[in-house]
C-alpha cells in the first residue's frame, strides 16, 4: 500500500474542558508510523457504510473542501472541525451525563494519497489506560492495537470532487452523533432497506444452493437466519455468518 501524507492534525477532545487545541508533534516522534497503522486499520474494516452529503453547506464538508483547495489554510480549518466535534460532545455530555459518560480521545484529520488517489480521513481514537513498563505507573495514551474509534473516509476523484464517503464505528452501530450531528451526512439507504436487501439475498442463496439438495439443512439454516435478524440490533455480515453458519453441523454432509 503506497501512502503519501499531505497534511495532518491531531486534537485531543475532552468534553470536560472548555476548549480544544491541536497537538504540536515533538521532534523524533513516530507519528507517521502511527498514522500509517491507523490508515491500514481503517482500510481493513469490513463493516463500513456509505453515506453522502447533500448539496447544502454542511460545515465539515465545506471545511474539507476549503482545505483541499488551499492546503496552507489546513491548520485553522482543521481547528474548526475539531471545535465542532468538541461542541457537540459538550452538549451531549450536558444532556446525557446521567445516562452515559463520553470517553476521552483524540481527533485525527489526515489528507493523504493512497496509490495516487487523494483521501481525507477524520477519525476519533479513544484514550486507553495502560501500565508503563518504565515506571509501572498508570498512564493514558492512544493504542496501536484494539482501538475504539469512529472514522469517516472521504475519497476524491481525479480532481477536487468528492467521489465517496465511508463511515465506520468499532461499536456495533454507527453513533448518530458522529454521522448525523457532527458530519451532517445522509444515509444512502436506510437500516430497514439494508436489512430487507441482506435477508433477501442470503435467503435466495440458501434456496438456490440447498433447498433441492437438502431440505433439512435449508430449513435449519433459514430458521437461524430469521433468528439472527430478529435479535440483532444492526446488520453485520461477519456476525451473521458466525451466528448462522459458525457452529452449524449439516444433516447432509455433502
Amino acid at each position: 500500500m503506497n501512502i503519501q501524507f499531505t497534511k495532518y492534525a491531531i486534537h485531543p477532545i475532552n468534553s470536560e474542558q472548555s476548549s480544544v487545541k491541536h497537538v504540536n508533534i515533538p521532534g523524533g516522534a513516530e507519528i507517521e508510523s502511527y498514522l500509517t497503522d491507523l490508515l491500514a486499520s481503517d482500510a481493513s474494516k469490513t463493516e463500513s457504510r456509505a453515506y453522502k452529503w447533500s448539496s447544502g453547506k454542511q460545515e465539515v464538508k465545506t471545511l474539507i473542501l476549503d482545505a483541499i483547495r488551499d492546503l496552507s489554510a489546513f491548520a485553522p480549518l482543521s481547528q474548526r472541525v475539531a471545535e465542532r466535534l468538541h461542541g457537540i460532545e459538550r452538549n451531549a455530555r450536558a444532556k446525557y451525563h446521567r445516562i452515559t459518560e463520553l470517553q476521552r480521545g483524540s481527533l485525527f484529520q489526515i489528507f493523504y494519497k493512497r496509490n495516487d488517489v487523494l483521501n481525507f480521513l477524520v477519525a476519533k481514537v479513544f484514550t486507553t489506560n495502560f501500565l508503563d513498563e518504565a515506571d509501572y505507573k498508570a498512564h493514558a495514551g492512544l493504542p496501536f492495537q484494539k482501538r475504539v474509534l469512529k472514522t469517516c473516509t472521504v475519497q476524491f476523484d481525479g480532481g477536487l470532487n468528492i467521489e465517496s464517503v465511508m463511515v465506520s464505528d468499532s461499536n456495533s452501530e454507527i453513533a448518530d452523533y458522529w454521522w448525523r450531528e457532527f458530519l451532517e451526512l445522509e444515509e444512502l439507504s436506510s437500516n430497514e432497506q439494508n436489512t430487507k436487501t441482506a435477508f433477501a439475498s442470503i435467503e435466495t442463496f440458501l434456496s438456490r444452493r440447498l433447498q433441492s439438495q437438502s431440505k433439512s439443512d435449508y430449513h435449519y439454516l433459514r430458521n437461524d437466519l430469521i433468528g439472527y435478524f430478529k435479535t440483532a440490533h444492526s446488520y453485520s455480515h461477519q456476525n451473521m455468518v458466525a451466528y448462522v453458519f459458525g457452529e452449524y453441523r449439516p444433516v447432509n454432509s455433502s
